[in-house]
């Protein structure tokens, strides 16, 4: 049976009631020192409005640090000013056009001086998006006393209102970036600049080691001196600047200890730039992840090499695979460290797929096959025994057989915990796959699977699929409550189902009893519609911008290339 939820910690209980008692406390405190009479109540008639504040402001501040486990003051940074907000939603839902427009804004000017009781040096971690908008700029104030930050991130909050650092205030950020010299994490994407990079790297090139500068147009080919200086940088993101691959290319040469460069689709380029200026001998570089261009997608066999040669150790890889431009996927076998591979394009055989896995499948974790085609049971089979230490594996709109073929009843895939299949496949393939792989967790299954209730139900009395924890399956017009409360019975760490609404076989009716026994009965799960879609839409824009791109393009660029091919031979023949 699906597990109920569990009881919140006794911390979570206490943390969740600070936001009430910070907004109760700073809302009282900001109307009374702005009344005279309060001036007569604490006896010290000559008293300023602005000397009462600060003396709460000290009490206030006093009293969390008597009361706050230190260990937890990340947290306690953002809920105390979430309880601040909140003074200042309540006081602006007060105001009314006839009242004293000078008492409000001294009141909201009184909450805003409470943000000083966080003024905190042992900060470690300032990431704005968790910032409420209305405090942000006086957060930006306080930075010269939060002189214990190893990470700075300047996101755009949940709420909206992007401040953008602009003229003066980013001439202030920069000045106040030289009083932090601890800076591991830096990110401030869209207005970094020349000035506040220098300031930055003037103070923290010895400890910085991630820096995201996306899209800051202010960045350009002037700031590669400036880069070049972070020895110990391990991860960059430098998309949507102005840098040019040349001084990409000089940058990567500079920086001995990068890992990871961010959606780098332009690595390929800058490789070939490297070789080009030739000011290195026999170069290698530490890159752990290849992404193909999002500008042209398919790359060459010498730029394929070349990639190999200069990054032997990645990691991760995906490439758009066209018989004409790269007609053999093998060069990816001298990639002796992959362990994520995902191939788009190409026959099983016709791009010698089937040789590059049995060289580097031993040692694959995740590999995502899309479009492929000519795959059969057999092909799955001799697949599996190859990356048998396979985790997580892609089947996106491959072309299967409708043969069944040969199987293998004692093959057993003890790592694979995610399985992804969106494309046309019979159930007998299903059935097998469930039966070989004992610890799957996470199984998606696209509209054009040939899924119904006997495969769930004849997998779970078999005894597959008991530890699954999450099923998606997008449309079916063969599944029903059937399957539902099998997997209720069966999977008793299932936390997430859908998409039952696109379930042809359950009613309006049962899908609402259904989100109200669970409901009801408190259990563990998730039963709402359009998960997937809404994962896809919590990615920040440039990576949805880049998913969509990785998925269309290809297509695209496939038809202009052969549209391209077929007008060449028209003038060809018009020659002849």
């Amino acid at each position: 049976m699906v597990k109920h939820k569990p009881v919140k910690s006794l911390k979570d209980f206490c943390l969740a009631t600070i936001p009430k008692f910070v907004k109760d406390h700073v809302t009282r405190c900001a109307h009374v020192t702005q009344c005279s009479w309060y001036k007569m109540m604490t006896g010290d008639i000559d008293a300023t409005s602005d000397d009462l504040l600060s003396a709460e402001v000290k009490k206030f501040e006093e009293y969390i640090r008597q009361h706050m486990v230190w260990t937890l003051r990340e947290e306690m940074f953002g809920l105390i000013l979430k309880g601040i907000d909140e003074g200042f939603i309540q006081v602006r839902k007060g105001w009314r056009p006839d009242r004293n427009h000078t008492q409000y804004g001294r009141v909201l000017d009184a909450l805003l001086g409470f943000t000083e009781a966080v003024a905190w040096p042992k900060l470690r971690t300032l990431d704005f998006s968790e910032v409420p908008r209305c405090l942000r700029r006086k957060i930006l104030d306080m930075i010269p006393r939060l002189n214990g930050i190893r990470t700075l991130m300047m996101c755009p909050g949940k709420s909206g209102g992007y401040i953008p650092l602009k003229g003066e205030a980013a001439l202030e950020f920069s000045i106040n970036l030289s009083h932090l010299n601890q800076i591991c994490h830096f990110s401030l994407k869209k207005d970094c600049t020349i000035e506040i990079l220098t300031s930055l790297v003037d103070n923290s090139k010895k400890t910085l080691k991630i820096l995201d500068i996306e899209n800051s147009k202010g960045i350009g080919d002037s700031c590669v001196p400036v880069l070049v200086e972070c020895k110990n940088l391990e991860q960059l993101n430098i998309c949507g600047t102005k840098l040019t691959d040349e001084a990409k290319a000089r940058m990567l040469m500079g920086l001995p200890q990068l890992k990871h460069l961010i959606r780098a689709d332009f690595l390929a380029d800058i490789l070939g730039w490297i070789d080009y200026l030739d000011e290195v001998q026999n170069p290698v570089y530490e890159i752990r992840e290849f992404l193909p261009s999002q500008s042209y997608f398919f790359h060459e066999t010498w730029q394929l090499e070349l990639v190999v040669d200069m990054c032997p150790k990645l990691e991760k890889m995906m490439f758009i695979y066209h018989k004409d431009i790269c007609p053999s996927l093998l060069p990816i076998a001298g990639l002796k460290h992959l362990t994520d591979l995902q191939i788009h394009g190409g026959g099983w055989t016709d791009s010698q797929l089937d040789q590059l896995l049995q060289i580097v499948g031993p040692g694959l974790k995740h590999l995502g096959l899309i479009s492929v085609k000519d795959l059969t049971i057999d092909i799955l089979g001799e697949l599996f025994k190859t990356c048998y230490k396979i985790e997580g594996v892609v089947f996106n709109n491959c072309v299967f057989s409708t043969r069944i073929g040969r199987i293998y009843p004692k093959l057993k895939l003890e790592y694979l915990t995610e399985l992804v299949i969106t494309c046309n496949i019979r159930k007998e393939y299903l059935s097998w796959i469930f039966s070989i792989s004992p610890q799957l967790k996470i199984l998606h299954l696209g509209y054009s699977t040939s899924i119904d209730d006997s495969v769930f139900l004849d997998s779970l009395q078999s005894g597959a699929l008991t530890k699954l924890q999450e099923l998606q399956v997008e449309r079916s017009t063969e599944l029903s409550m059937t399957t539902v409360y099998s997997l209720f019975q069966f999977c008793p760490n299932l936390k997430s189902l859908g998409d039952l609404r696109a379930w042809t076989g359950i009613s309006g009716q049962e899908l609402g009893e259904l989100r109200l026994l669970a409901h009801v009965q408190n259990l563990d799960i998730d039963l709402s519609s359009h998960q997937i879609l809404r994962r896809f839409l919590g990615l920040s824009g440039e990576e949805r911008e880049t998913m969509i791109n990785l998925l269309t393009g290809p297509v695209l660029e496939r038809i202009r290339l052969a549209e391209q091919e077929q007008r060449n031979q028209g003038f060809q023949q018009l020659e002849e």
